[in-house]
This record gives C-alpha cells, sequence and structure tokens, in this order.
C-alpha cells in the first residue's frame, strides 16, 4: 500500500521519528491540530476554487474537439477505418479461398550438391580445350610466322 509515494516501511519510520521528537504527550495535540488545518483547508474556498479549476483543465481538451467540429470528423475517420479493416478481412478470405481452387505445378526434387558436382568435373575434362581457363604455366611461346 502507498499513499503519496510513500510504503509501509517509510509512513512506520515517519511515526517513530515523530514519536521521539514530540513525545507521546506533544503527539497527541499535534496530529489534533494538523487534522483541524486539513480540514479547514480541504473545506475552504480556496480549496474547491483549485479543483473546480483542476477539473476544467481536464475537460478542455474534450471541450476543444467538441468546438472545432473534429470529434466528428474523428469519428467518420474511425468509421472509414472499420470499414477498410472489413474489406481487408474479405480480400484475405477470398485470396485464399482462390488460392486454395488454383492448380500448383508439380515441384521438381533437385539432386544433392555433391553428387552433381563430380560429374560436372569429368565433362570439363572431356570440354573443348578453348574453353578450359589458360594457366600460365601451360602457355607456349609461339612465334610469328611471316
Amino acid at each position: 500500500m502507498e499513499v503519496l509515494g510513500i510504503g509501509l516501511p517509510e509512513l512506520a519510520l515517519i511515526l517513530v521519528i515523530i514519536f521521539l521528537v514530540l513525545g507521546p504527550k506533544d503527539m497527541a495535540s499535534t496530529a489534533r491540530r494538523v487534522a483541524r488545518t486539513i480540514r479547514s483547508l480541504t473545506q475552504s474556498e480556496f480549496w474547491r476554487a483549485t479543483r473546480e479549476a483542476w477539473r476544467m483543465a481536464q475537460d478542455i481538451p474534450n471541450e476543444l474537439l467538441r468546438e472545432s467540429g473534429l470529434e466528428e470528423a474523428q469519428k467518420e475517420l474511425q468509421q472509414m477505418s472499420n470499414q477498410l479493416n472489413q474489406w481487408s478481412r474479405e480480400m484475405d478470405t477470398t485470396l485464399k479461398a482462390a488460392d486454395s481452387n488454383r492448380i500448383q505445378p508439380p515441384v521438381q526434387e533437385t539432386a544433392p550438391q555433391a553428387t552433381e558436382a563430380a560429374p560436372q568435373a569429368d565433362a570439363d575434362e572431356t570440354a573443348d580445350p578453348q574453353s578450359k581457363p589458360i594457366d600460365a604455366d601451360s602457355v607456349q611461346p609461339t612465334t610469328a610466322h611471316e
């Protein structure tokens, strides 16, 4: 339980400090004076005016919306948003139904990469020599014929 950010341990500590400072006799009279002060404050005209001003400050945003006509626009936008969401759900269900009726092409199974790599290496060796990559060591110098 917290009141004004003060929990039970803090409240107990405050009461112990008050008891040590004031003593048991003065503590009762001090508590009565504090209670009377709080009661007179909450029943004063100042307190009522402060509470009324607080309520008015909290109502200002709602009053501004009503007076400017934005409340109606906000309601219209909410209705449009609801319609768009409904249309989106309808389109999703329509597309799902269309996908379930569509004929799918057969799935081709692919062979693992390791079995394909070996035949390709053999094919490279038997391929046309001009399509092979040229190493610098295998190049023979040629002489130009005139």
